[in-house]
């Protein structure tokens, strides 16, 4: 038996137990995403993108943080807590090249003290980054606009009771999405109040979105599901010549059209579609004046 070491085993199979001063980590794979990082500029962007007012003659560079909480959602993170299991690691700063691993506490100080210009800075910077790599499909790209439930505990600021199919009655935001199907990318984003309708306020965010696209850049279509069926953004989308496909609320004026659909093709199994037109109706029951040519299906 030697000092640094131990043997098991019999004589035809042995098992060697050794020590090392070297420093491990559980998290080398990282190696490799750093140096994708390195090679796109990222670390130079962020170091553009980060604000930094802070005047306190030991502080850590505000690239080291930024890198500190990539890491942590990189790793799993799912809280500001978790960058506690990084803190010591001595392989992860030799990845991230950072001298000092900031704590737990610094990355909510930092985060928290961040006002709205720095926030509206840091965000425009990163999408344009981000915006001058998209490459749109031959065809054109899909833009899905979507909105989810996230239900809050506590007291944050726009947390109301509202539509929640998950947590009946529990406080929640209402974010409204816009994503790039092909590149799986969130183009962008508003937080919104739990108790906000779908698409409220959807005409003005498909006119931000498109602003954030660059001038050359393509879209196929529009994607959207039946919370976005009202008539004021079909009319925002025929306007501006938008292909569009968004799921219809299946009310009983519409059921009665499909049912009486005598032509269907079947495109796969135990699913069939047929096109048909049809004239909205406003709530009051008044016509719109808009005609939907409409693939319906599936049965």
């Amino acid at each position: 038996m030697q000092e640094n070491g131990s043997a098991f085993g019999g004589s035809a199979t042995s098992l060697e137990v050794r020590y090392t001063g070297k420093p491990m980590s559980g998290w080398g794979g990282l190696v490799a995403v750093m140096r994708y990082l390195e090679k796109r500029g990222v670390r130079q962007v962020l170091a553009q993108a980060l604000p930094d007012g802070r005047t306190s003659p030991n502080q850590i560079p505000v690239l080291d943080i930024g890198l500190a909480f990539f890491a942590t959602v990189l790793t799993g993170g799912r809280r500001f807590a978790h960058l506690e299991r990084l803190r010591t690691d001595e392989v992860m700063q030799a990845i991230l090249g950072v001298a000092r691993m900031p704590s737990a506490m610094t990355l909510t100080r930092y985060f928290g003290g961040l006002v709205r210009s720095q926030i509206e800075h840091l965000s425009e910077v990163l999408g344009q980054f981000m915006l001058r790599r998209l490459r749109a499909p031959a065809l054109g790209a899909v833009l899905d606009l979507d909105s989810t439930v996230l239900e809050r505990y506590g007291r944050q600021q726009g947390s109301l009771k509202g539509y929640n199919p998950r947590k009946h009655g529990r406080p929640s935001h209402h974010p409204l999405l816009a994503m790039l199907a092909e590149a799986k990318v969130v183009l962008h984003a508003w937080l919104r109040s739990g108790n906000t309708a779908s698409a409220r306020g959807v005409k003005a965010f498909l006119a931000e979105t498109l602003a954030k696209l660059p001038a050359d850049f393509r879209l196929y279509a529009l994607r959207a599901d039946s919370g976005f069926f009202v008539t004021e953004f079909l009319v925002e989308l025929e306007r501006r010549a938008l292909p569009y496909a968004i799921a219809v609320r299946m009310h009983p004026h519409l059921r009665r059209t499909v049912a009486g659909i005598q032509q269907w093709t079947p495109f796969a199994r135990g699913l069939e579609a047929a096109e048909t037109q049809w004239t909205a109706f406003s709530p009051t029951g008044a016509q719109n004046g808009h005609t939907e040519h409409q693939r319906l299906g599936c049965r």
